[in-house]
């Protein structure tokens, strides 16, 4: 089994900040938080520059099978998990503080890169609700009324949410766009020179790239739209390419196109756990986390503020 890093990029809404969001985490102290029918421990700390997290998530069975075999027979064993243990899987992240993109360490049957971002989302609209309930106790307590004004006042102050895109290359872009089941919008950022023609002209000679938006109403039909994205995206000039949409699970996605690999590095799972003795008190000095780290580093996608 292959252990595989992955790019994701974070976007905050009003009010609140990435760090904010991450220490919310902190602040949690490690309490699990349930996604679906698993409980997910997160823990969360800042290494050179970067928030680092480790998330483990448990599972409910006490049993595993084991097979075994030789020249003669082949077995299937249940077998038992020692009292007070539990099977479990881990999933380490490294996110620039600056950029907001990062990387994110995955293999089969772990925490998703979507289940990540969802697991994030979680922890955002919980501190966003907090934030908003704090602000409107804090005009109560100067012995105003509440006023209908105030509490809109309140929500634009924090407006919006987390918002979180998976960073891939042409091919998987193209294979993720067609498994959506619904496309809300296009946007395209493109060379100047493919505006030479037109209007924009005087602004194309001076500008470095454009970008432009497109959006579908929910009732046009994704066999008409995804031909139309895929063969736009695919055009000379085009630079960097963002669907937004819906997946079959009813869940928004958003899928990034940029010039980059759709893996960040693979390693080799059995190579990795063997040497892994992982306490959540420390993990932050996990060396396997150092190289996520060091693959961020070397990579300008994840570096760069200018690219979103």
């Amino acid at each position: 089994m292959k252990i595989k890093l992955l790019g994701i990029e974070f976007k905050t809404g009003q009010g609140i900040t990435l760090a904010e969001l991450f220490q919310s985490i902190v602040n949690a102290n490690g309490a699990p938080l349930k996604v679906g029918t698993h409980e997910r421990f997160t823990y969360v700390d800042i290494v050179d520059g970067y928030h680092v997290g480790l998330i483990i998530t448990t599972k409910d069975h006490s049993k595993f099978l084991e097979f075994s075999r030789d020249k003669m027979n082949a077995k299937l064993e249940a077998r038992d998990l020692e009292d007070g243990k539990q099977l479990a899987d881990f999933n380490f992240f490294a996110i620039n503080q600056k950029t907001g993109k990062g990387i994110y360490q995955y293999y089969h049957q772990s925490c998703s890169i979507h289940g990540f971002g969802a697991l994030c989302k979680l922890y955002y609209d919980n501190l966003k609700k907090q934030r908003i309930e704090s602000a409107k106790e804090k005009v109560r307590a100067g012995g105003k009324e509440l006023l209908p004004k105030d509490e809109r006042k309140i929500s634009k102050d924090y407006s919006g949410t987390l918002q979180y895109s998976v960073i891939v290359r042409a091919e998987t872009f193209r294979s993720m766009v067609k498994e959506l089941k619904r496309i809300n919008s296009v946007t395209l950022t493109v060379s100047t020179l493919t505006y030479n023609d037109t209007v924009f002209t005087p602004i194309a000679l001076v500008a470095k790239n454009m970008t432009q938006k497109f959006t579908f109403e929910k009732k046009s039909l994704i066999g008409n739209v995804v031909p139309t994205v895929l063969g736009v995206t695919g055009l000379d000039g085009v630079k960097r390419a963002k669907v937004e949409g819906v997946g079959e699970d009813g869940l928004d996605q958003v899928i990034k196109l940029y010039d980059t690999p759709d893996m960040f590095g693979e390693h080799d799972f059995d190579d990795i756990v063997g040497t892994m003795t992982i306490s959540p008190a420390d993990f932050a000095k996990s060396k396997f986390l150092r190289s996520i780290i060091d693959v961020a580093n070397n990579e300008t996608v994840i570096k760069d503020v200018g690219k979103t």
